[in-house]
């Protein structure tokens, strides 16, 4: 013990040296904080894997999804996702419910794999074949080191925030979703309550209290929401208003899915806000922007989102793809475009879009 303090002392006494403080202890400590960690975080669209999907893999192999990527997704220090369908053997299919959905168990360990750290399960699938299927999902999700966010056996629960530390940053996860009730034929809530399994809701309050509450435990702040209108290219004014009331209330990045179509990213203050990721495994082709995707790319350092870019992808049979060249010129002045409707600067080179952080 006494052998520590002393290093202790040499070692606060030679940065003091080196800074030209003039406290020994006071000038340790500020060496300490003042750090320049950054950590990278990778986001990608919903991943369905369930209905064609799941039969492609049947045929082709648990990889098949993923396997134009090359590791692409595990590059970075954390892998985000939307997980739009739960992986399980168990449950029966909720009665009445127009689409549900339902992958192999054995996908589990391949999200990890591919270097997904954490998936939100806040999403209007996750009861698709009620509570078993959910709990089966979320106990494999962590067997296999891959935190679910978003969803538990209780609202407390589902409202509880992931904390992952990469490069001494503690990044903080949320996950909301507003597609909890289900069709009208059945009126089921998929939102959790005080004794049953399911989602947490999206409620302003609720989030704004949770923020508030996760606040002094991280540096950063990361919040998933499963929100907006189906196929529109532009979030309404009031999803607008509710993420830049997110922001102001303490996060620093928000990370939108559900439309099923790409929609812009807005550099909101110290903050970013991704309105939609769009599909990125999903068996949807009818319409050209159904398989037209992107994966997010950003460094976190605290309180703030200091770069961003985005990698255009193409889904064919069912595998994302990224594109080059003309094609991802192409898709990515699309995307250009959308930001710019929320005035947001953006330039193209190099086959990736950036978004500038100034």
């Amino acid at each position: 013990m006494k052998t520590t303090c002393i290093r202790r002392y040499v070692l606060s006494l030679l940065l003091t040296v080196v800074v030209g403080g003039s406290c020994l202890l006071p000038g340790f400590a500020a060496a300490q904080e003042s750090t320049s960690s950054e950590v990278s975080l990778t986001a990608t669209g919903d991943i369905m894997l369930a209905r064609n999907v799941g039969k492609i893999i049947a045929k082709q192999g648990y990889d098949y999804p993923f396997r134009l990527l090359d590791g692409r997704l595990a590059a970075a220090d954390i892998t985000f996702g939307n997980l739009e369908s739960p992986l399980s053997d168990k449950g029966k299919a909720l009665y009445g419910k127009s689409v549900v959905f339902r992958g192999d168990p054995e996908m589990v360990p391949v999200l990890a794999q591919q270097g997904f750290d954490i998936v939100s399960l806040a999403n209007n699938h996750a009861m698709d074949y009620n509570s078993e299927a959910l709990i089966e999902t979320i106990t494999l999700l962590k067997e296999n080191n891959v935190e679910p966010v978003g969803a538990g056996p209780n609202l407390t629960d589902a409202r509880k925030a992931v904390i992952i530390t990469r490069n001494g940053l503690r990044i903080g996860f949320l996950a909301y979703s507003d597609k909890y009730k289900t069709d009208f034929l059945i009126r089921k809530s998929f939102a959790a309550d005080d004794d049953s399994y399911g989602v947490s809701p999206l409620d302003k309050d609720m989030i704004l209290q949770d923020l508030k509450a996760l606040e002094s435990q991280v540096d950063v702040t990361v919040v998933s929401l499963h929100w907006g209108k189906e196929y529109n290219s532009s979030p309404a004014s009031s999803d607008k208003k509710l993420a830049h009331d997110i922001i102001d209330g303490g996060a620093e990045l928000i990370i939108g899915h559900h439309p099923h179509r790409l929609q812009g990213v807005e550099r909101y203050k110290k903050g970013l806000i991704a309105y939609s990721l769009g599909n990125f495994v999903f068996d949807q082709k009818t319409m050209l922007y159904m398989r037209q995707s992107m994966i997010l790319d950003v460094k976190l350092a605290p309180q703030e989102v200091v770069e961003a870019t985005i990698t255009p992808v193409l889904i064919t049979d069912y595998q994302p793809a990224i594109l080059t060249g003309s094609k991802a010129n192409k898709l990515l002045k699309t995307i250009a475009g959308y930001c710019s409707k929320l005035n947001t600067t953006t330039s193209i080179q190099n086959d990736v879009l950036t978004i500038d952080m100034d």
